[in-house]
């Protein structure tokens, strides 16, 4: 909280989370699977907190550059992966306030019996093909299925 929050962020409405720093400059970008997104999952922040909504929203906004939201199946992404990760899916399922997109995203997908990729295309639910079968994912996203829809609390 005392070094990760910055102001830089083109077109966010105040601070946010930075994914790195160096002390002086600010990255502020998504790197699944260590996705800003997971930070209330973990304990970090409570998800309603104004910090990490402002973080969320810029996040899902044309303003940050690797944002896939506008599409019809698509997320946060980062430099690394043009696509609708596997990860940030599993991490959307687990919010409450994106729990449902992120479902409809997931049963868009041709993923089946756990056989899960890097990710989808953005646009058309299409498997990532280069990242073929990606079982560390595949259990990520079976944990946020089951953590969201089959566990009581």
């Amino acid at each position: 909280m005392a070094h990760m929050v910055t102001s830089t962020a083109p077109g966010a409405d105040g601070t946010i989370f930075a994914s790195a720093t160096d002390g002086e400059n600010y990255a502020t970008t998504d790197i699944p699977p260590g996705s800003l997104l997971k930070l209330p999952t973990l304990g970090f922040i409570a998800e309603d907190d104004p910090l990490f909504r402002r973080t969320y929203d810029w996040l899902h906004s044309s303003n940050y550059k690797y944002s896939y939201s506008a599409s019809r199946y698509g997320l946060p992404g980062s430099y690394r992966l043009p696509i609708t990760t596997s990860w940030v899916i599993a991490d959307e399922l687990l919010l409450k306030r994106s729990h449902e997109r992120a479902a409809e995203i997931l049963l868009a997908s041709p993923w089946d019996g756990g056989i899960v990729s890097e990710g989808i295309d953005p646009e058309t639910a299409r498997m990532d093909y280069a990242g073929r079968a990606f079982a560390t994912a595949a259990g990520y996203v079976a944990h946020a299925i089951c953590a969201s829809a089959c566990l009581k609390p």
